[in-house]
């Protein structure tokens, strides 16, 4: 856990032990962000944009290294019947997938129970870090039956090699976007290779696939919706 520091924020750090928030750029971002101004409790919190994807974030990190205590908030895919729409998790350990011969990496217990103590009811999970966007049902099923992890996110394997690397301390706080019963829409020829997303392809994709696309929107308003809450229930 980070030493608390001195001087007149010492009390607020004793309550809540993050320096910066990471989010993915974008509408999870944008929910954090009007989250942590309706808090009032913003101002000394480093809020920090990160792109999309495992490439992009080891790029950005590259240019701008973590330090101290972070906490990763944003969405994820359900890789197990047991994980819904909008369910909050917290990632206790996350794997590289396909593996590559690269170990499980854990994220830090102390902040884990912290965040499990402020908000009841968030899932304790392992994660896969993919790559490519999953978006088959069958293939999210297959992945979940061989690894037995629950979710599969994007930037947290990336995220966590880092911090490590660094010496910082990181969790990771995820709401489910996506089930692992309905296909989405297959946007990865809708992002680019540093993460951003490109809404001439976006909008061409999600034309094509009304019915995924649909379910996309709708699980991503109620994860988004449960991550705002949950935001503000860290400062309660």
């Amino acid at each position: 856990m980070a030493q608390v520091p001195a001087g007149r924020h010492a009390q607020r750090w004793l309550v809540f032990p993050f320096q910066t928030l990471l989010v993915p750029q974008g509408a999870e971002y944008q929910t954090v962000r009007q989250a942590l101004q309706r808090t009032g409790q913003g101002q000394d919190i480093q809020l920090r944009a990160i792109p999309m994807g495992l490439t992009g974030v080891t790029q950005a990190l590259t240019h701008a290294p973590l330090e101290g205590t972070a906490l990763v908030l944003g969405v994820c895919g359900s890789l197990s019947p047991q994980c819904g729409v909008g369910q909050g998790v917290v990632i206790h350990q996350c794997r590289l997938y396909p593996p590559a011969g690269r170990p499980p990496l854990d994220c830090d217990p102390d902040l884990n129970r912290w965040l499990e103590q402020r908000c009841p009811g968030l899932m304790p999970v392992a994660a896969l870090s993919s790559a490519q966007l999953v978006w088959s049902a069958q293939v999210k099923q297959q992945w979940g039956r061989a690894t037995a992890a629950q979710v599969v996110d994007m930037e947290g394997y990336a995220l966590l090699d880092h911090a490590q690397t660094r010496g910082a301390q990181l969790a990771m706080l995820r709401v489910v976007s996506d089930d692992c019963h309905h296909d989405l829409p297959d946007l990865s020829a809708a992002m680019d290779n540093r993460g951003q997303l490109k809404p001439l392809a976006l909008a061409w994709i999600m034309a094509r696939n009304p019915r995924p696309a649909g379910r996309l929107i709708t699980g991503s308003l109620a994860a988004l919706g449960r991550l705002s809450q949950l935001v503000t229930a860290l400062f309660d």
